[in-house]
């Protein structure tokens, strides 16, 4: 996460109040993925859902030892922790967010949760060699110019046999509009994000990553955006302008190609 983007997340507002309490993530959506399913998730209800796929996906049971890459305000560590008695260690660029993590942890002295502020383009050396699990939720994305360098920082806090379960934000193949540039990558302080083919083009060529497990989100986040443009009448953006219409422009971009999402899992 980018200094810029650290300072943005410090500032707004709205996450507690539209997507949940500590939430910052989009979800996964069962009946989506199967159409016999007939419950639909809230936002919250949705964006835990996508931490329990993960724990599945990637195994994560109680003597693992987890990073989550970008924890935010440490919503996921706590579920983590708390379904399958893994220790975690949350780091994130944001003091605001790592001082609210810290709080949690204190709230919680019972489960296995430590916090630091950190960046993830130069993890502390203190870190190397000591995961079984790397977990990343919307955060790649930020640096996704520099991927292969996240990647090898990765890399080396992991033991051997470690995996990478992660969620992220991409752009698309399309070409970019002046819609799409002012409510997904202004709205969301960025110049850059890869696509879904750049993105695996990046992992095989370019780091020691083999892909393990590749999920397309596209359409859950065109759904998790849909319900947000519902919740945010009324709601404006740090800029000025209309939360609803911002989200439903980033729906709109996920149903074109001009944004998306993924789920993987990576191995060395």
């Amino acid at each position: 996460m980018s200094v810029e983007a650290a300072d943005y997340y410090d500032k707004v507002s709205h996450y507690d109040l539209l997507w949940g309490k500590d939430n910052i993530h989009l979800g996964w959506y069962p009946h989506i993925a199967d159409r016999r399913q007939r419950l639909v998730l809230d936002i919250p209800q949705a964006a835990m859902n996508l931490t329990r796929r993960m724990i599945e996906l990637a195994d994560i049971g109680h003597d693992s030892v987890v990073l989550d890459l970008g924890c935010g305000k440490g919503l996921a560590c706590k579920l983590i922790a708390e379904i399958t008695g893994a220790t975690i260690v949350g780091v994130d660029l944001s003091e605001v967010n790592i001082k609210r993590c810290k709080d949690l942890a204190a709230e919680n002295p019972d489960l296995k949760m430590e916090f630091i502020v950190g960046n993830l383009l130069d993890l502390p050396k203190e870190l190397h060699g000591r995961f079984s699990h790397v977990f990343s939720q919307e955060v790649l994305y930020h640096v996704h110019e520099q991927l292969d360098v996240a990647l090898g920082e990765v890399e080396k806090v992991l033991q051997p046999k470690g995996l990478v379960v992660m969620s992220d934000l991409l752009g698309g193949d399309a070409e970019m509009t002046p819609e799409v540039k002012e409510s997904v990558y202004d709205a969301l302080r960025m110049d850059f994000m890869l696509s879904h083919s750049a993105l695996r083009r990046v992992v095989d060529d370019k780091t020691n990553f083999v892909i393990r497990n590749y999920e397309n989100l596209d359409r859950h986040s065109e759904f998790a955006y849909s319900q947000l443009a519902k919740a945010a009448e009324g709601f404006d953006t740090v800029d000025g302008t209309s939360l609803a219409k911002d989200y439903e422009r980033r729906s709109k971009a996920l149903s074109t190609g001009h944004f998306g999402k993924v789920l993987a899992v990576l191995s060395l």
